[in-house]
């Protein structure tokens, strides 16, 4: 792929990696976004897994967005749970909320 290409889909570009402003009622802060089509993967630090409702909302680059699921990992990637207060990467995966 050349630079030009690189990151261009049907609907627009990509761009994994970025890092931008979220608010949910657990979080505020800076998260890493991965796009995966219709959902989104964001990603943050935390010394907890946050345990919230599903389908709770909140806001993602300024745009609302509902909470999919919720997944931690350690990480050192080695497949050990964290251990309580330790930090660990936090994984929503969140999907836009169509307002009519």
């Amino acid at each position: 792929m050349t630079e030009e290409t690189e990151g261009l889909v049907l609907g627009g570009t990509v761009h994994n990696g970025e890092r931008v402003r979220a608010t949910f009622t657990f979080y505020q802060g800076m998260v890493g976004i991965r796009d995966r089509g219709d959902v989104r993967e964001v990603s943050f630090f935390a010394t907890a897994k946050p345990y919230t409702p599903l389908n709770v909302q909140g806001l993602v680059d300024g745009k609302l967005v509902e909470v999919l699921t919720i997944a931690e990992r350690h990480l050192d990637a080695n497949g050990t749970e964290p251990r309580p207060g330790e930090t660990r990467v936090v994984t929503l995966t969140v999907a836009p909320v169509w307002l009519n």
